[in-house]
């Protein structure tokens, strides 16, 4: 006969054993957590008494004769990860070209193979790698000088913009101080008025807001670029490097993907093939979308403020293109750069600020209400909240790329969580219904 009681009895001791076990698995982990940190921070410590690349060498030939261990690996394959974060941080500007070679041998991938179904590959990649190459060459000899020049233009008449400025500001603030001293001032007893000596120290003096933002921006522009060696390092990885490995992964980018995709373990195979199948139509679409509404944002724009006879039309027209990869900040800092430089340069400042009104209002109807939705579709369908958050955070962690990559990675997260939810929502786990008593 059947005893409910024993059988209540029997679940709970194996519930007991499964609990037990956890806990144990759980102490475990977290020994080798805390371990893992501890050796770690020791590495860390003694980074300035050995090199780097000697304590690499000397902790994996520490490891290989445990390659057995499970625990083994996993030391090996951290190992490996903090050396080669390691070897970007201290030379990315050699580690770059790669980076970028990976990424437009990835994102011409899909048009590669897709004409390599009637023609040789070879042949497809140097339809593709030509054109590209033409076109980075003309950029480098007509859009980079002229780019200069025009930055060369704006640095050489700074001064009497910052004089306009200046004066504009200080005009203002001694106009206000003054209606305030007459009407507040006069009630408590009160010297509310300020002279330009304060307004220049406060703008321009030693710690002032416009000294202090100099600083940062000419800090920036040279932390970089510290010797002779690292500014030819630089020249040869993107003049030299960058074409040979474009070419080289565009021809053998297939072969490449196979391989990845033979070291997952068998069984997890066809679902990571899957998430990576919606992945590659996610980013491609959305980079080559984007890609698209810049061109054509940079061209009209620039068509526009030619025709409004707009001083810096090119800087601003091409400010105007590249930020549009960042979503809804960047063509707002666009537009108030373009609203900023309309006024400094106009003899009337409502003039300028009407204008860049005008252009930039336009080009964020056709961006919003037209042509967007129709060049991107529903690639990436994201609201707009988790777009501007992994725009951000995207933007703080990894620079540029980072903000690149941030929607097309953001919608592939959503894909991962929406495949983790159909399984759980069709686990036994979810679906099982309490014990009746």
């Amino acid at each position: 006969m059947f005893n409910k009681n024993n059988f209540l009895s029997k679940d709970n001791n194996n519930n007991s054993l499964t609990h037990n076990k956890i806990l144990v698995i759980g102490g475990e982990i977290l020994l080798i957590a805390a371990v893992t940190a501890a050796f770690f921070y020791f590495c860390f410590l003694i980074r300035g008494i050995i090199n780097p690349i000697i304590l690499f060498i000397i902790l994996i030939c520490g490891l290989i004769p445990f390659w057995k261990y499970i625990w083994a690996k996993t030391f090996i394959v951290l190992i490996l990860s903090l050396f080669a974060l390691w070897i970007i941080k201290e030379a990315g500007y050699l580690v770059a070209p790669f980076i970028w070679g990976i990424f437009i041998a990835y994102l011409f991938n899909p048009l590669i193979t897709k004409m390599h179904e009637k023609i040789p590959r070879i042949i497809a990649v140097l339809l593709i790698f030509i054109p590209l190459l033409i076109a980075a060459i003309i950029f480098f000899i007509f859009i980079l000088p002229r780019t200069i020049e025009q930055i060369e233009i704006i640095l050489k008449t700074l001064p009497q913009y910052v004089e306009k400025i200046y004066n504009s500001i200080s005009d203002l603030l001694i106009s206000i101080s003054g209606k305030l001293n007459r009407t507040i001032g006069k009630s408590f007893d009160i010297n509310l008025e300020i002279d330009a000596k304060v307004i220049n120290d406060f703008l321009f003096g030693t710690s002032g807001i416009i000294t202090l933002m100099y600083r940062k921006i000419i800090d920036f522009r040279f932390q970089n670029i510290n010797s002779l060696t690292t500014i030819f390092s630089i020249i040869f990885s993107y003049f030299v490097i960058l074409p040979f490995v474009t070419f080289y992964l565009m021809l053998d980018f297939q072969n490449i993907q196979v391989k990845m995709i033979k070291l997952i373990p068998i069984r997890w195979q066809t679902y990571i093939s899957s998430i990576i199948k919606k992945s590659n139509y996610i980013i491609n679409s959305y980079i080559r979308g984007m890609t698209i509404l810049a061109a054509s944002f940079f061209i009209i724009s620039y068509i526009l403020l030619l025709i409004l006879n707009t001083k810096y039309a090119f800087i601003l027209a091409l400010l105007r293109g590249l930020l549009n990869y960042i979503p809804f900040i960047g063509p707002f800092i666009a537009f108030i750069t373009a609203l900023f430089t309309g006024i400094i340069t106009e003899n009337i400042w409502w003039h300028g600020a009407l204008k860049m009104c005008a252009v930039y209002g336009f080009i964020q109807i056709l961006d919003s209400g037209l042509m967007a939705p129709k060049i991107l579709g529903k690639s990436v369908k994201i609201h707009p909240i988790a777009v501007m958050f992994s725009t951000i955070i995207g933007g703080v962690l990894f620079g540029f790329l980072g903000v690149l990559f941030a929607v097309p990675f953001c919608g592939i997260i959503l894909i991962i969580l929406q495949n983790f939810f159909d399984k759980y929502y069709n686990s036994k786990f979810y679906t099982l219904t309490k014990r009746g008593k």
